[in-house]
């Protein structure tokens, strides 16, 4: 059984007196052990799904399909339901670090407060695992660490802290959302060596959702590429880095800054601009931006299809199995 399935995940939210598509069809799994990296430009469906996962859609959003968590069913859950699994088995770490931690508490007060309201443990045993979990992430003095404020920690130590208050009560199920997104190159290598690290250490499944596919490429095991709130391509993330098929995710990687071997760095800027959310073209919803786009892609949607075992693409183009 896999910790996470999701199954055909359609997601809507009201907008000028209509229920407007966000979400269509998608469909994902993820392992123990196992780091799963969600791509995609801004307005993808990408964070709405890690939303559904964690039930912090808002309260008139409209939610089709299935959320299994550890074969539980997550879609339908009650408020109250959702916060016992929140932080003790599920857990999220968000772009900002500043903004997800309380700037008046101390560190130790929020995780302290943390392990207390999930673990049950007396203030003491919850201060010792608040600064063993600050080792974990490689903070360099826990002790000081403790005693400090968010204001006083540069951005990558505030995202170690969110990343430890997230792993504190040993979650089976790490989402992270653009965790990298605010911190400098160095940093950011920096943070996703721990991620990798914890992931093999203390055996979480991991969802790291990201705009950056270069973020995700010494990290993932398996990549989802989302366009126009529906999966793409899908498949072990060695296929998509070295033999992308969608021309989305061709695309999506030519954009990424690398080393053209002349000593220069190259990257292809993408032609066009993503849609907005329910503005989507009719057939494949890439055809105003594609370069391969034939009379089929205007009239007909492409179907996520089986190219090759364990790797599936929706493109009319592209997408057939040889």
């Amino acid at each position: 059984m896999s910790l996470l399935e999701i199954t055909d995940l359609s997601i809507s939210l009201p907008a000028n007196g209509r229920m407007l598509p966000i979400v269509e069809g998608v469909s994902l799994t993820l392992n123990r052990g196992e780091v799963l990296g969600i791509a995609g430009e801004s307005g993808s469906g990408k964070t709405m799904s890690a939303m559904a996962v964690m039930g912090l859609l808002p309260k008139d959003a409209k939610v089709t399909g299935s959320i299994r968590y550890e074969g539980r069913e997550l879609i339908g859950l009650g408020e109250h339901e959702f916060r016992q699994l929140r932080g003790r088995d599920i857990a999220m770490v968000f772009q900002d670090p500043l903004s997800s931690l309380h700037p008046m508490l101390t560190v130790e007060k929020q995780l302290t407060d943390h392990l207390r309201k999930h673990k049950k443990v007396d203030r003491r045993a919850a201060r010792a695992r608040a600064e063993e979990f600050l080792r974990l992430v490689q903070m360099p003095n826990p002790v000081k660490t403790l005693r400090a404020y968010p204001h006083q920690l540069s951005g990558g130590q505030r995202q170690r802290v969110a990343i430890a208050i997230a792993l504190a009560c040993e979650p089976s199920l790490l989402i992270a959302d653009e965790p990298t997104t605010a911190l400098d190159v160095t940093v950011q290598a920096g943070i996703i060596e721990l991620l990798l690290s914890l992931t093999q250490q203390i055996d979480i499944g991991v969802m790291i959702v990201t705009h950056d596919l270069g973020v995700l490429s010494s990290i993932a095991d398996r990549l989802a590429v989302f366009y126009a709130g529906e999966v793409v391509e899908t498949s072990a993330a060695s296929t998509v880095f070295t033999s992308p098929t969608h021309p989305y995710t061709e695309a999506l990687l030519a954009a990424v800054p690398h080393d053209s071997g002349r000593g220069e760095i190259d990257l292809k800027p993408m032609r066009g601009t993503p849609p907005s959310a329910g503005e989507w073209a009719q057939g494949c919803r890439f055809n105003p931006r594609c370069e391969y786009a034939q009379r089929t892609c205007y009239i007909d949607q492409p179907k996520l299809l089986e190219f090759t075992p364990g790797h599936e693409v929706a493109c009319h183009v592209r997408g057939v199995a040889s």
